[in-house]
């Protein structure tokens, strides 16, 4: 068990070790697959140039910029859509200026505007602001984004199809090919979007030797009257409940939580949410459930490499710290052009694998900042009376506050900061 003050320094590391690399988890060893020659009678014809398994944000965003780049591009989900997903479902000013940029934003309807970040703790409340008319942040159900997106790609050339599993990878010489339930398809290159736990990522050789605690609960409610335009989070014992608005009405309620209560949560518990409102003081009298939970879990998984061969992770498959960070879909969104990129230029070099590692880096620098939040949030999540004091300091020192949240989300760089921003939660 990490002493109090191991964490507080795990937190800091994050500002001063290049790239991070004191949180990433360590390489695991590459699965002993065997190769397989697969008859050329097996193919699917006219195959794509580049496969992306996974159609949520992230793989449909993959898709439409390396269709851009001028690649025929399969995209395969085994889902039908909409579908439901655990997710805070908050759109953070980076996020939604890669809407725009993927041209889907006038597309999402109902959307809710979110124009602060609150923490509550202790009976103290502190206050950020989120975003501005110009860079604003958002949120909208996974439903409609996931179909905005899909429909974009669609428009973009992107061969879609949907209902199709991939079901293994197929070392060939040296590359993979993919075999789904209809086919096997012999690309050049694998785009494996498939989230967090990431089937493609374990067969790749690529999954973390470990993985995370922590697990995730979401519903959607339809409120009485329209909700305030913030996220609030809400510091209980040993688990948060966050507050996301997506529609006139609607609102994203979410449960994070540790060990074991955590673990219920991975596949969904319809009678977990309201204990935990009731815990933190939520009222919720009027509040209509729509669904039952689903949950998500466990995280962080933090692969050390991603690529493999011809095969490249994106989006959660790539990494994922904690949804505390509010960032999923935002830094999937914003890595999208990257990995695009090195998907473009590994096919205009031969295969130079070099342009995989500098992929890497760069997405490594689009996720730093959000963790640098993520990891100060856990550390007063995980200790109550310290939670408190920390919301009753922030809420002292709201521009601190307003910084801290600027960095978090990509608005500002950690240069920004003052020693008292980063001291802020701890002096209280």
């Amino acid at each position: 068990m990490a002493t109090f003050l191991e964490q507080v320094l795990a937190c800091l590391t994050i500002i001063v070790t290049p790239h991070s690399l004191a949180c990433a988890a360590p390489l695991t060893a590459r699965l002993p697959l065997p190769a397989v020659r697969v008859p050329a009678s097996c193919y699917h014809a006219g195959m794509a140039e580049v496969v992306v398994v996974g159609g949520g944000p992230a793989g449909a965003a993959v898709a439409i910029h390396v269709a851009r780049w001028g690649h025929a591009v399969l995209l395969l989900d085994r889902a039908a859509f909409p579908r439901r997903k655990a997710c805070g479902e908050g759109l953070f000013p980076r996020g939604v200026a890669a809407l725009q940029d993927l041209g889907v934003l006038s597309a999402l309807q109902p959307t809710a505007s979110l124009q602060a970040l609150r923490f509550h703790a202790g009976g103290a409340t502190a206050g950020a602001r989120l975003g501005s008319p110009a860079r604003p942040a958002l949120g909208v159900s996974r439903a409609v984004l996931d179909c905005a997106l899909l429909d974009a790609a669609r428009s973009s050339g992107v061969e879609v199809s949907l209902g199709e599993r991939a079901v293994r990878l197929l070392p060939q010489g040296d590359r993979f090919v993919l075999e789904t339930d209809r086919r096997v398809l012999a690309p050049a290159v694998i785009v494996a979007a498939d989230g967090l736990n990431s089937r493609l990522r374990r067969q790749a050789g690529l999954e973390p030797k470990r993985s995370g605690r922590r697990y995730g609960l979401s519903a959607h409610v339809e409120l009485p009257a329209a909700p305030d335009p913030a996220v609030e989070v809400h510091f209980g014992r040993g688990f948060e409940v966050y507050r996301t608005p997506v529609g006139e009405r609607g609102l994203n309620v979410a449960v994070l939580a540790s060990g074991r209560a955590g673990a219920s949560y991975r596949g969904g518990l319809a009678d977990s949410l309201e204990p935990a409102l009731d815990a933190v003081g939520i009222a919720h009298d009027g509040w209509r459930f729509l669904e039952p939970p689903v949950g998500a879990g466990p995280f962080p998984r933090l692969p050390t490499r991603l690529w493999a061969r011809n095969l490249v992770l994106a989006g959660d498959a790539a990494g994922f710290f904690d949804g505390i960070t509010g960032e999923g879909m935002s830094l999937a969104l914003a890595a999208a052009p990257e990995c695009a990129r090195a998907v473009h230029e590994f096919l205009a070099s031969g295969g130079d694998t070099s342009v995989l590692a500098l992929y890497k880096r760069r997405r490594r620098s689009l996720a730093r900042n959000s963790e640098l939040l993520g990891r100060l949030t856990l550390l007063l999540a995980s200790h109550p009376a310290l939670a408190a004091r920390a919301v009753r300091g922030l809420a002292r020192r709201p521009a601190s506050f307003s910084r801290l949240a600027a960095v978090s989300n990509g608005e500002a760089s950690l240069g920004s900061l003052r020693p008292l921003d980063l001291l802020s939660p701890l002096l209280g």
